[in-house]
């Protein structure tokens, strides 16, 4: 960390911390504030911050990240709305209707078939 030309944080309060551990002044550290969850940036960031507090041993802060992480992923797929909520039950909906519509269909196909043979 102390050969990098340059230091970004997510956050003022991550800047503060990074200051803190790495004996810099606050304003030596970028923040980059990241307000929306569809930003490529964010995940990326967010993991590296996880990796840099399970490094300090600071395991509970890491988690707390990785919580972080798994919600806007969850944002991220969703839309931001419940529209993709919707969109999956309707997914999950279908398929569990397909086999047996699919059982139905070729069941009397069948039948139709047998009935020829005889």
């Amino acid at each position: 960390m102390r050969r990098a030309n340059a230091i970004t944080a997510v956050s003022k309060f991550q800047a503060r911390e990074l200051g803190k551990d790495l004996s810099l002044p606050e304003a030596a550290i970028h923040v980059i504030e990241l307000k929306d969850p569809s930003d490529e940036r964010l995940l990326p960031r967010l993991s590296n911050l996880s990796t840099l507090y399970q490094r300090m041993g600071r395991l509970q802060d890491a988690q707390r990240i990785q919580l972080r992480t798994l919600r806007v992923i969850g944002k991220v797929m969703t839309g931001g709305s419940k529209k993709g909520i919707w969109a999956g039950s309707a997914i999950a909906i279908g398929l569990s209707i397909l086999p047996w519509v699919g059982i139905g269909g070729f069941s009397l196909l069948f039948w139709w078939r047998a009935r020829n043979v005889d």
